[in-house]
């Protein structure tokens, strides 16, 4: 049928469904390359988190907490099934408090190829298990997202260990 014999109202509501369809197409172009960036740039930010929770640790005694940091599952990623990918695994372990001394720990785990990280935590009040998702900031590096929040890797340390600080300084 000839363009020009179309009605107006038609042609409106066809150009509509276009748009919408175009601008789908973009965003999911857009998710693709946000998660192929996040995939690449996520190992580093796992190190970064790793070294700036080992720096926290160590720094906690200036507080009179002792703590201390280790890899779960040695320095070489967890050994994993065919079907799993490598998760690298940190554990803070930390004490204070004296005659009455409080303990806690927490485990935080990234798998690779996952938008995600798992924090295992002994506090009560706390979720048995939190994932912080890992996204992208304004200048498209990865960071990680806790309440909407963008937090580079120290900042995740932060968010991560204050509160079981305060917890066994309690």
């Amino acid at each position: 049928m000839n363009d020009e014999l179309i009605p107006p109202w038609i042609k409106k509501i066809k150009d509509a469904e276009d748009s919408a369809r175009d601008k789908a197409a973009l965003e999911s172009a857009r998710d693709l390359a946000d998660r192929t960036t996040i995939q690449a740039g996520a190992p580093k930010f796992w190190k970064e988190l790793a070294k700036d929770l080992e720096i926290a640790a160590h720094a906690l005694a200036r507080i009179n907490v002792t703590a201390t940091c280790s890899s779960l599952g040695g320095e070489e990623p967890r050994p994993s099934s065919d079907r799993r990918a490598p998760e690298h695994g940190v554990r803070v372990d930390m004490q204070a408090g004296f005659p009455r001394v409080k303990i806690g720990y927490v485990n935080i785990w990234y798998t690779e190829g996952t938008y995600h990280l798992r924090v295992y935590c002994t506090k009560e009040e706390q979720e048995p298990e939190q994932k912080i998702r890992l996204g992208l900031n304004r200048t498209g590096e990865v960071c990680a997202f806790t309440n909407g929040s963008p937090l580079d890797a120290e900042q995740t340390a932060e968010a991560i260990l204050s509160p079981l600080a305060t917890y066994v300084r309690s």
